[in-house]
């Protein structure tokens, strides 16, 4: 290369837009409409809305929420059926982890049944076996989630009402119920009264 000749330039690639005088400025310098047409020069920008005079000490009033999320994520952790009646899961048909609405049979109040997984017996002879093969082998009963058993609690007292078994059968718990006889009554044993001097 030749010092004596001049390098080009690298220029950038400029973009210049040609605006006519009919072209409407951009959405975010829109003004609300008047009745007056603006100036030609001048360039609007949309305008705050205009609050009273506030003292330093006080805050403006911020708007709410647009959104109804909230709203519905309170739907969803409190259900309710027609009428308003409050739906509450059967302690039979609990499954999986997430929380839900029980009536506590120890309690008596609606609250939520909270869900943990325990390993069983089962697990630890499983991951036993495992280790007879290999040492590394003795820990993936227990990270795989073999034979565990969810327990339910209630949120309000903390007892247990359900545990559902690695095969899906459910177990109940709760206080002692008395339940009606079928039977007829059983006529009272006759007792003689004493008699005096005996």
């Amino acid at each position: 290369m030749d010092k004596s000749q001049p390098q080009p330039e690298a220029v950038a690639p400029t973009t210049t837009t040609a605006q006519s005088p009919a072209a409407e400025p951009p959405a975010y310098y829109a003004a609300p409409a008047t009745t007056n047409p603006p100036a030609q020069n001048e360039i609007q920008v949309a305008a705050a809305p205009q609050q009273p005079a506030q003292g330093p000490a006080q805050q403006p009033q911020q708007q709410p929420y647009a959104h109804s999320y909230p709203a519905k994520a309170a739907e969803a952790m409190n259900p309710t059926g027609p009428g308003g009646v409050p739906l509450v899961t059967p302690l039979e048909m609990l499954q999986g982890e997430t929380p839900q609405y029980i009536d506590c049979p120890w309690c008596y109040q609606r609250a939520l049944a909270t869900a943990s997984r325990h390993g069983t017996s089962m697990q630890m002879l499983t991951g036993v076996l495992c280790c007879l093969i290999c040492v590394c082998l003795a820990c993936v009963p227990c990270i795989a989630g073999w034979f565990e058993e969810t327990e339910y609690r209630c949120s309000a007292c903390k007892r247990l009402v359900a545990k559902r078994a690695d095969d899906g059968i459910v177990q109940v718990f709760g206080p002692p119920v008395l339940v009606p006889s079928n039977l007829p009554a059983a006529p009272q044993p006759v007792h003689p009264a004493p008699q005096p001097g005996k």
